[in-house]
């Protein structure tokens, strides 16, 4: 149940590329976004100490961006 959010990501991008490009678009997308995602447990700890206001205004931004996130992303009607 940990990783069934994985499997939204190419459901997500595959409307965002073209057909040529779109194998590129998807690695490059995904990627970067562990990336970025996997320092986040690290500046977190380095913002905040543990529980304290900065720990919750960490996580109020990253759910704001997980629904800014899904409303920009929305299919494309076909």
């Amino acid at each position: 149940m940990r990783t069934s959010q994985w499997g939204l990501v190419p459901y997500v991008l595959i409307d965002k590329f073209n057909v040529q490009y779109r194998a590129s678009g998807l690695g490059v997308a995904y990627n970067w976004g562990l990336l970025i995602g996997g320092w986040m447990p690290l500046i977190v700890g380095l913002v905040s100490p543990p529980m304290s206001l900065g720990m919750i205004i960490m996580m109020a931004i990253g759910i704001a961006l997980v629904i800014i996130g899904l409303i920009t992303l929305s299919r494309t009607k076909k």
